[in-house]
């Protein structure tokens, strides 16, 4: 058994000579994404591997500082571990791993997630709900399906959606080949939808700096030479994440499919650039220890009916040993 320290970037790096794909959210341009929203923390990386045998676990970790508080995360996303070969011994290693972090860093708050294809509707329900943040649950659309198998998994009403035509509307991708500082006009068009700014203008341009780097794309709606919405998202050649969408809504009541028809779009898109899957998000909250209002269930049960294999999110602020027998299951 060996342990390395090590850093997210060397973990994407080994991954993709290992099994010639990563998360998305290991992509450098990603964290940078994410240091860019979370400007009043400071980040240790302090990443690391477990080797037995043929068995690695790799474990991409931040310890996050703000003032006083130390935190451990993935430069503010629930921190994970990718093991290919589960291990009952190597995720007891992890499992102490973890626990003398917090004891030496002197950490006041975790937040490790777990995902897991969902087998049951029974899964999840005996876990103790002191350990969780939340429990949910994320679709993911495979790619590599033909578009007419992809769209018989829409419910009803997306299926009904995607037929209409509006010949006024153009759907345009904009991705590294034309990209010319269109993440400015839907950072503004956004501003003005929201009617606030909900963060910061450098987080939008290091947007920009994905699509130009090819991992991101925006999907626009022109109407009469406007510009009417955009749809970003993020991806590279394992996995894409539906990032946000803007529409300026005087729009909506003439043109009732317009945020269908992008992702519609979007997924064509991501087939041609021979991405395996795409989420939309998470598209069900079985549990959370706070207050889920009716616009996010609503944005929620949007997203589920694109359809897409399941799995089910479990969001831990505390650890457990127990909890490598959820792993293992």
């Amino acid at each position: 058994m060996t342990f390395q320290k090590t850093n997210f970037l060397f973990i994407k790096n080994e991954l993709e000579k290992s099994i010639e794909s990563y998360p998305c959210i290991l992509e450098p341009s990603f964290i940078d994404y994410l240091k860019k929203y979370n400007t009043i923390s400071n980040f240790l990386d302090i990443s690391f591997i477990i080797k037995k045998n043929k068995s690695i676990l790799y474990c991409p970790i931040t310890i996050e500082i703000n003032n006083d508080e130390k935190k451990l995360n993935f430069f503010g996303e629930p921190f994970f571990i990718i093991c290919e070969n589960k291990d009952r011994e190597l995720l007891s290693l992890f499992y102490k791993k973890i626990q003398d972090i917090m004891s030496e860093e002197k950490i006041n708050k975790i937040n490790f997630s777990i995902s897991k294809k969902l087998e049951n509707s029974e899964s999840g329900k005996n876990i103790n709900q002191n350990l969780l943040n939340k429990i949910t649950l994320i679709k993911y659309i495979d790619l590599s399906l033909d578009i007419q198998n992809i769209k018989k998994n829409f419910s009803k009403g997306h299926k009904s959606a995607i037929k209409k035509e509006y010949d006024e509307l153009e759907y345009k991708i904009v991705d590294f080949k034309n990209y010319n500082n269109d993440i400015i006009d839907m950072m503004n068009m956004h501003h003005v939808v929201s009617q606030k700014i909900t963060r910061s203008k450098e987080t939008w341009l290091s947007n920009g700096e994905m699509i130009k780097n090819n991992n991101g794309f925006v999907t626009k709606v022109i109407y009469k030479k406007k510009v009417i919405s955009f749809s970003l998202f993020f991806f590279n050649n394992e996995e894409a994440i539906y990032f946000s969408s803007c529409t300026d809504r005087n729009y909506f009541k003439d043109f009732i499919n317009i945020t269908h028809k992008s992702i519609y779009h979007s997924i064509n898109y991501l087939k041609k650039n021979s991405c395996k899957k795409l989420t939309l998000g998470e598209c069900k909250t079985i549990y959370s220890s706070e207050c889920i209002t009716q616009k996010e269930k609503n944005i929620q049960k949007f997203k589920s009916s694109f359809g897409g294999d399941i799995y089910i999110n479990f969001y831990l602020k505390k650890l457990d040993p127990d909890l490598i027998d959820l792993y293992l299951k």
